[in-house]
């Protein structure tokens, strides 16, 4: 009897869920056209991995849609997705929504744009107001189309947000091989409240503010992404931007990038104009606007090739550090601005134009090959100093180096030229003991000196100018080259210092027909075509007269 009883049990419970079952099947799925009924009572099973051979699809067609499928509906043009599952979207929906709104459900929505083309006049195209994730997959060779109408705004519980074409309070991911063209015309073009993550895809954004922005993070792979805004091109209102892979373009009437926490480029391609370049910069600043290439708390370049011409500046952070890849800047104000520390160990810095090349508390250069062009100062560099323990600098500004600290210089090399009729260099003191510093400026021995002297140098002042790009040579006495000179400006005066140099031994400087010979001595030898002398007032090392030697 037990036995009967149970039997009896268990075909009822099955019988009712095939009942339930077919009762789910009857009402949400199949042809579900322009209008349907309320939100489902039940929770069908959905698949929560990416699934493409079973997604669900959807037909845009006018401000209509036809779907096949479990976990959507349509009502008055919006499409929306309420179970977590993959979604295959096709077709064009002239004024309607795709929402994405999976209340408690867990799990990821993916939706694959096959050739989709979405307009909202009252809001996002795509409007994710809660998903644990939401995945865009671009079809392989498909044009997708976001875009927002120009006047709303998003009701949320933190109060009223501005639109944008593609807006997610969850975290969302964009991938695959297709294209996807955003246009923002309200404000932004993509925004997560969240994080958001590009792997791949071909993506262009046109936004009247910001082109994407994210609240953790801002994420980038792979893929080939382009922006176009009236803001900043990336901007993140909590966490950083990350850059790793891929190509990243940016035209922005604000900063290219501006994080609240770090900027990384670990890798990809970027080019970046801000505030229309070097020659806009007048204009941004009468604005009091921001337009820079990259600026967050820390701006950690680590590989890479980034190009940036800005209004403002280049890299600005609390800290700038670059330890590889290739970057080249142009902007209207500082090139590479720290309020802490400049850093620099690896990789190509070329600054083709700035006002000044490097700013900061201090800055420390450890490697690299730099190549500075500055109006005024070179490096402008605060009671922290400037220390050099290895890489290549050639640097021409009016003043190359100007130190409210110590300078040290213990490796590596420096070459340093002055467009400007003033010292070249400033400093509170100075230590050479491994590196090489060659200095050229087109002033007299006392104008060179007054920003302070260099121990264990020789200045040679030359009896004419030697014009910009011609090669000099400095040997020892038995006319071994240790070195070949070109300033970047007209010069009659250079500085040689040298880890490599011997004091009371004779170096000649030959530039043209022009041959100088002096003895280096423990303070800065100063060699004229007349005489020979430390820059305390002593004649030579040893007290002799050194008269300039002629080259026939």
């Amino acid at each position: 009897m037990k036995k009967t009883l149970t039997t009896v049990l268990i075909f009822a419970v099955v019988l009712a869920v095939l009942l339930g079952v077919a009762y789910l099947a009857e009402r949400f799925t199949a042809d579900t056209d322009t209008e349907a009924e309320a939100e489902p009572t039940a929770v069908p099973v959905m698949a929560n991995a990416f699934n493409e051979t079973s997604a669900v699809t959807i037909e845009l067609s006018g401000t209509e849609a036809h779907i096949s499928g479990v976990g959507a509906m349509v009502s008055d043009g919006v499409v929306t997705i309420v179970y977590p599952g993959t979604y295959r979207v096709t077709g064009q929906l002239t004024d309607g929504q795709l929402l994405v709104n999976c209340e408690d459900y867990d799990g990821a929505v993916y939706i694959i744009l096959d050739g989709a083309d979405i307009s909202c006049s009252t809001g996002p195209a795509l409007y994710v107001a809660q998903a644990d994730e939401t995945v865009i997959v671009l079809a392989e060779g498909t044009e997708n189309i976001l875009r927002d109408g120009t006047d709303y705004t998003i009701q949320e519980t933190q109060g009223q947000q501005s639109g944008a074409a593609v807006y997610s309070a969850d975290e969302i991911v964009i991938q695959g091989e297709g294209a996807l063209t955003v246009i923002g015309q309200a404000a932004d073009g993509i925004r997560s409240k969240d994080g958001l993550t590009i792997e791949a895809g071909s993506l262009s954004v046109t936004a009247a503010d910001d082109g994407i922005q994210g609240s953790d993070h801002v994420t980038i792979t792979g893929g080939a992404v382009a922006v176009t805004s009236g803001g900043d091109g990336i901007h993140t209102t909590e966490g950083a931007v990350t850059v790793s892979g891929g190509s990243l373009t940016i035209a922005s009437g604000g900063d290219g990038i501006d994080a609240a926490a770090e900027v990384y480029v670990a890798g990809g391609t970027l080019n970046i104009t801000a505030g229309s370049g070097p020659e806009n910069y007048a204009t941004i600043a009468l604005a009091d606007a921001s337009a820079k290439g990259l600026k967050g708390t820390e701006v950690i370049i680590s590989d890479g090739a980034v190009t940036i011409s800005a209004a403002d500046d280049g890299l600005h952070g609390d800290n700038v550090t670059v330890t590889g890849g290739t970057v080249t800047i142009a902007t209207g104000d500082d090139a590479l601005r720290a309020d802490g520390t400049v850093t620099l160990a690896g990789g190509a810095i070329t600054v083709t134009e700035s006002y000044e090349a490097l700013e900061g508390a201090g800055a420390v250069i450890s490697g690299g090959t730099i190549t500075l062009a500055a109006e005024t100062n070179g490096m402008d560099i605060g009671t922290s100093g400037l220390t050099l323990s290895g890489g290549s600098i050639a640097l021409t500004a009016a003043r190359p180096v100007s130190v409210d600290g110590s300078i040290l210089l213990t490796s590596g090399a420096a070459y340093l030229t002055a467009t400007g009729d003033e010292a070249p260099m400033e400093f509170e003191s100075i230590t050479l003991t491994g590196a090489t510093l060659a200095v050229f400026a087109d002033v007299d021995s006392a104008a060179f000196q007054a920003g302070g002297t260099v121990p264990g140098s020789m200045l040679f002042i030359l009896p004419a100018a030697v014009e910009a790009g011609s090669a000099m040579t400095f040997a020892d006495i038995s006319g071994a080259e240790l070195f070949t000179l070109t300033p970047n400006a007209d010069c009659s005066a250079v500085l040689i210092a040298s880890g490599a140099l011997a004091q009371g031994q004779s170096y000649t400087l030959t530039a043209g027909e022009t041959s100088l010979t002096g003895t280096l001595s423990a303070d800065c030898t100063v060699v004229t075509y007349e005489a020979a002398y430390t820059a305390n007032g002593d004649m030579g090392a040893s007290g002799e007269m050194f008269t300039a030697r002629w080259a026939s």
